[in-house]
């Protein structure tokens, strides 16, 4: 389960530097200033959950409890639902995307919530 977390962080990790690049040096004149305040969101979360999987990897080494692997999912579901529908919806202007966009931070939330069971369940023993 740790190896799997690590890779997928370094893709997340990875995918977000380069969206922020091109954010900077691609689209930045391409799209209005509003679209790319909802880019730059986009890479925003994206980046966090990078992190937040990273952090799930190293926890997972310890600890194989299946609330962990299911925030390392959800995190990655939310990465992929949130960040990539904002993307698609600042670049193409396709709306239908803004609205997939609450069920990513949704699965990014539930996985924090994976993150504080997994914590209680810790401290119970």
């Amino acid at each position: 389960m740790q190896t799997r977390f690590l890779i997928i962080a370094g893709i997340l990790g990875f995918t977000g530097v380069l969206a922020g690049t091109v954010a900077a040096h691609v689209i930045q004149k391409q799209i209005t200033s509003e679209k790319l305040e909802t880019f730059k969101t986009g890479v925003h979360y994206h980046l966090l959950h990078a992190a937040a999987v990273l952090g799930v990897a190293a926890v997972a080494a310890g600890d194989r409890r299946k609330c962990i692997a299911a925030a390392g999912w959800l995190f990655t579901l939310g990465v992929l639902l949130f960040s990539g529908s904002l993307y698609v919806y600042a670049c193409w202007n396709v709306k239908l995307f803004a609205h997939v966009a609450p069920f990513g931070g949704g699965a990014m939330m539930a996985g924090w919530i994976g993150l504080i069971v997994a914590g209680v369940m810790r401290r119970r023993g």
